[in-house]
């Protein structure tokens, strides 16, 4: 089955500066963008254009960055039918501010990401079990992907 990859999807806003602010200051920047992110989203975009099957099993807002995320993710080749929509949560999202030299702050506010648990992984035990890999990034919940471990026991003969 290729791939299946486990993890969060954001929409990163990323404001360039020539430097961080100082606690209560005002600067302005020299640009901003939206750019599609999150760990798993990125290691999914990534492997799909290096040609794998991918799956991506996450959660999204019912927002206008879930539904853009959706179709990125549809645009790159992934499967996206385990990416479920919240109907509580925003999608996640990422505020970055980049300075000149490279430095970055980051704030992350999860949203619909920490909905995906435990639960939603055991209703995927025969697609998590039938990929060739899975990829998780530990920037969920622990305990959801300490039980998709043991759905994806990979044996030598299978590698090879």
């Amino acid at each position: 089955m290729g791939i299946v990859v486990i993890g969060s999807l954001n929409m990163d806003m990323v404001v360039r500066t020539v430097r961080a602010p100082e606690a209560g200051e005002t600067l302005f920047g020299q640009g901003f963008a939206l750019s599609p992110g999150g760990k798993g989203a990125n290691q999914a975009v990534a492997a799909a254009r290096l040609g794998a099957e991918l799956t991506m099993v996450g959660r999204v807002g019912k927002d206008t960055f879930g539904g853009e995320l959706l179709e990125i993710m549809r645009q790159e080749g992934i499967h996206i039918e385990h990416i479920s929509v919240s109907d509580n949560l925003v999608t996640g999202v990422a505020s970055i501010v980049l300075e000149e030299n490279g430095e970055n702050r980051i704030i992350v506010v999860p949203g619909a990401n920490i909905e995906l648990n435990v639960g939603d992984i055991q209703k995927l035990t025969s697609v998590i079990s039938s990929a060739e890999f899975i990829m998780m990034q530990l920037e969920m919940d622990l305990a959801m992907s300490e039980c998709a471990i043991p759905l994806h026991i990979v044996t030598v003969s299978r590698l090879f």
